[in-house]
């Protein structure tokens, strides 16, 4: 009889990774550009522009290693206005 496969727990360091590049991937699937930094930015998780680099904003992930998984948005004070479109 052989044993269950338990899947290793991950660590918050690579659950947030994860989610920064996630984050990233997303939005390079809309068209625009990210980069993701290596831990060293203080509340930058993520520089973005659109297609064109007229807009640039920093982002910063938040992810959750347990519980349910959702997404949603937060957005500051301001005029509303896409990065995409």
């Amino acid at each position: 009889m052989t044993a269950l496969f338990k899947r290793p727990k991950l660590t918050t360091q690579q659950v947030g990774a994860a989610g920064e590049h996630f984050v990233a991937a997303e939005i390079h699937r809309l068209g625009g550009y990210a980069v993701t930094f290596s831990r060293n930015m203080h509340d930058i998780d993520l520089l973005a522009s659109d297609g064109a680099h007229d807009r640039v904003i920093s982002i910063q992930v938040k992810t959750k290693t347990a519980g349910t998984w959702q997404t949603t948005t937060k957005r500051a004070a301001g005029p509303e206005r896409s990065l995409f479109g």
